[in-house]
Formats: C-alpha cells, structure tokens, sequence
C-alpha cells in the first residue's frame, strides 16, 4: 500500500473519500492520531471525528474502507458537550486532543476551526481538581502499592504492582498540575 504524500493510498486522502461519501453534510471531520500527527505506518488506522447537526445520534464505529481500520467517533453537538463533559471528569481528555489536535479534513461554516480552539482551551484549563478525600485515597493506593511492589518476589507480580504504581502516581502528578 502506498503511503506516499501524492499516492490514492494515502490515509489522508483516504480519510477525505471517507468524509465525502460517508458524511457529506458534516459540520466538521477531523482526522486525528497517528496519521494526523504524522506518524502514521502502512497499517495505522484512522481515527476521524465527525460532527453532525443535532437530531442523530452519538456513536463510536469501527469500520474497513479502503482496505485500511477506520475508527469513527460521530457526534452531534449536544452529544459532543457531554463527552466533553465525561472526558474531563475522567480526567482523560480523549475527544478533546482529538480535535485539538488534530488535521480538520472537511468543514462547514467554520466549524472545524471552531472546535479545535474549543478543544485547545480545554485542554489548557485542564479537569477540576480532585476531592481531597480522593487525593487521599490515591495517596494511600500509591502507598500501599509502592509497599506491595518492594515486597513482591514474583516478576510478573512485580509488573503488575508497578502498573498501578504507574497508574495512581500519573493522576496524582496530573492533578498536581491539573492536566
């Protein structure tokens, strides 16, 4: 498969074939991940969001175009504000990196352009910052975890402790720094 700039083949091209037929009347898809990014090998996927008008549905779909995964994350915008919503009580972010960072590869009235500054601001104000008592509580998960990884003679025991070690320090420095 070609992944040359010019090529059929290329994802972002594919990506556009993709928008144009399966979603002419978008208000804004953007191709994001590895492909967006750059990085993208023979075998990435794309990963594309797509907003649409209120009065469909929200939906995540994995589909085959073109021989290459696709990865569909579609939204309306009133499904779009509640994962926006659920994305930064999670304190993940997923949705909003994707438009944020993301190539916007087809859009109306602006509204590509208008999300990803959407996204970038929130990005940049970050999740609220944790409950106390939950700040304590990963302060002792880590604790606890750090005593049970020092004392595990098993490797895959020890792998296993240091993922959550891993895993809780992560959202204690995320929430330091409210990310």
């Amino acid at each position: 498969m070609s992944t040359g700039a010019n090529g059929p083949n290329h994802p972002v091209d594919q990506a556009r074939r993709l928008a144009a037929e399966r979603f002419p009347d978008a208000l804004s898809v953007v191709l994001a991940g590895s492909t967006a990014s750059g990085r993208a090998t023979v075998t990435s996927d794309l990963d594309l969001a797509v907003l649409t008008e209120d009065g469909g549905t929200s939906r995540r779909e994995t589909l085959r175009f073109e021989g290459r995964l696709v990865e569909l994350f579609v939204h309306t915008r009133a499904g779009l504000d509640e994962i926006f919503a659920a994305d930064r009580a999670s304190r993940r972010g997923i949705m909003q990196r994707m438009y944020a960072e993301g190539l916007v590869i087809s859009e109306r009235d602006g509204a590509g352009n208008g999300l990803k500054r959407r996204a970038e601001d929130a990005l940049r104000e970050g999740p609220g910052a944790m409950a106390p008592a939950t700040v304590e509580n990963r302060r002792y998960a880590l604790t606890d975890a750090l005593d049970d990884l020092a004392d595990a003679a098993d490797a895959v025991e020890r792998l296993a402790v240091a993922g959550v070690v891993l895993g809780v320090a992560a959202d204690l420095l995320f929430d330091h720094h409210r990310a």
